[in-house]
């Protein structure tokens, strides 16, 4: 099974995204600042004219959201990347092995092993998913749309260069 060229979806929600931040100047200018903040971390990048036509791998776009958080005033609105939309009977989750839990959801072996020892240790990764790189292949399997909000022209496309919170396997992959 191959994935279906999802350009036209992508698009579509690219522009629904735009018309849902059209409506408040604080929503869009921290959606911005948060696809900014992508670019600068490293867990996105644009793709060049060059990196498009050269790339012979699968592909597919992953749509993008704005969600409104109303009890936040710093972040009224965050992007949310939609890894389970459905296009042609196939989203990007339907094709990717959820991994397995390890011992994240067994309460009873964490408190186990944090007694098991004199002293324990409590770590905390800021933006944990994010640490992890994806490979080219996996990149292109998560491009996704943006303009910077100029609607006038075509939009650039870009890619994930990291794993992101939605996909399937991130935190396995993370653990």
């Amino acid at each position: 099974m191959t994935l279906p060229d999802n350009y036209n979806p992508a698009y579509s929600t690219l522009k629904s995204t735009e018309r849902t931040l059209s409506k408040d100047k604080q929503w869009s200018d921290t959606y911005q600042q948060q696809m900014e903040d992508m670019v600068e971390r490293n867990v996105a990048r644009k793709l060049t004219r060059e990196d498009i036509n050269n790339w012979k791998g699968p592909v597919f776009y992953i749509s993008h959201l704005a969600v409104v958080n109303t009890k936040s005033h710093s972040t009224p609105v965050r992007i949310v990347f939609n890894y389970s939309q459905v296009f042609q009977g196939v989203s990007l989750n339907s094709y990717l092995a959820k991994g397995p839990d390890s011992y994240m959801n067994n309460l009873l072996g964490i408190v186990l092993r944090w007694r098991e020892e004199q002293e324990a240790v409590v770590g905390d990764i800021k933006k944990m998913f994010n640490s992890v790189l994806l490979k080219p292949l996996e990149q292109h399997c998560h491009r996704f749309l943006w303009r910077d909000l100029d609607s006038t022209r075509d939009p650039d496309v870009y890619v994930i260069q990291r794993v992101n919170m939605g996909d399937k396997p991130a935190p396995a992959i993370s653990t």
